[in-house]
């Protein structure tokens, strides 16, 4: 019995787990800090070295290389290594530097360095940076992209789709429908999409997938250790009545 409570205790923390996925927006998880340094998984020699060497890019000025790993912006001077002021702990994207400034997108957000500190210009999780002519342009994957032409003050959010018109998006995706530029599907593909839901709810309500499966697991859980729990007990209650 204590066996079948064992293997349940998994399946209860991957349904809530996954529901907590599910709406981590809603529930803001992104932003609430915890410490989780007791656990086993967390903080060993190897990890940290698996997020060092985890590199999305490579930015060199005179005799500093900076890349952009898991564990923040990591500085590479005289064989030293150092993480800038600001990116601790935080994944790093893409870098630019430009005019002795280190334009930084990060998982949560947009920086910016000067002098190995960097400050915060906007929230998000962003995946690329790009600086042209003093117009900085972020890209924040289904979000769309954000651009800024006073390097940073402000910002004006806008996605492929709206900076085309409505006739020339049309005309796109009619052409995309025709000629089939979209990922083909493969059978590896399709078992992926029914996993994650994606199949059956699209890719815009994965959640209501994953809140199924979430809720059912902790139907088996719960009921599992309630069935348990009432054999076990029920049986010493029943002798004791029949003794009484």
């Amino acid at each position: 019995m204590w066996l079948g409570i064992i293997i349940t205790i998994p399946i209860i923390l991957v349904s809530i787990t996954a529901i907590l996925i599910a709406h981590e927006k809603g529930l803001g998880t992104k932003d609430i800090a915890v410490n989780a340094g007791w656990l086993p998984g967390y903080g060993s020699n190897e990890d940290i070295k698996l997020y060092l060497n985890d590199v999305k890019e490579v930015v060199i000025d005179s005799n500093k290389t900076y890349y952009a790993s898991k564990l923040g912006v990591v500085v590479e001077e005289d064989k030293k290594l150092s993480i800038v002021k600001g990116t601790e702990g935080i994944e790093i994207r893409d870098l630019q530097f430009i005019d002795n400034q280190l334009w930084i997108a990060s998982k949560d957000g947009l920086f910016l360095s000067e002098n190995s500190i960097a400050k915060l210009l906007k929230k998000g999780d962003f995946h690329g940076i790009n600086i042209h002519n003093k117009i900085v342009t972020a890209s924040e994957g289904k979000h769309g992209f954000h651009r800024s032409n006073d390097l940073g003050k402000t910002w004006e959010s806008s996605k492929i789709s709206s900076e085309v018109g409505k006739e020339n998006l049309l005309a796109f995706t009619s052409a995309v429908e025709n000629e089939s530029y979209i990922q083909k599907l493969t059978l590896e593909k399709l078992v992926l999409d029914i996993h994650t839901g994606k199949a059956f709810f699209g890719e815009g309500s994965m959640w209501v997938w994953i809140d199924l499966i979430g809720i059912s697991l902790l139907l088996i859980g719960f009921t599992g250790i309630w069935m348990w729990y009432k054999r076990k007990y029920g049986k010493k209650n029943k002798v004791v009545k029949n003794l009484k």
